[in-house]
């Protein structure tokens, strides 16, 4: 019973450190107040107006916000 529970909880272990040290996504490269908007010239003139209403405002917040 004792070596059942040890080897899970070994198991257990190693799975952790395995998963833990594995790092699928990749750092953001860039500015953070960036952002391209890729798109044809026609459609881009349609759709310009609404990208600065939605992401040209300052949103202002209670305290500064630390990345």
């Amino acid at each position: 019973m004792k070596t059942k529970f040890t080897f899970l909880l070994a198991s257990l272990l190693i799975s952790l450190f395995i998963f833990q040290a594995c790092s699928t996504k990749q750092r953001a490269k860039g500015s953070e107040d960036e952002i391209f908007v890729i798109a044809d010239s026609m459609e881009f003139i349609q759709v310009e107006k609404d990208l600065h209403e939605t992401f040209g405002k300052i949103i202002y917040t209670p305290q500064p916000e630390e990345l």
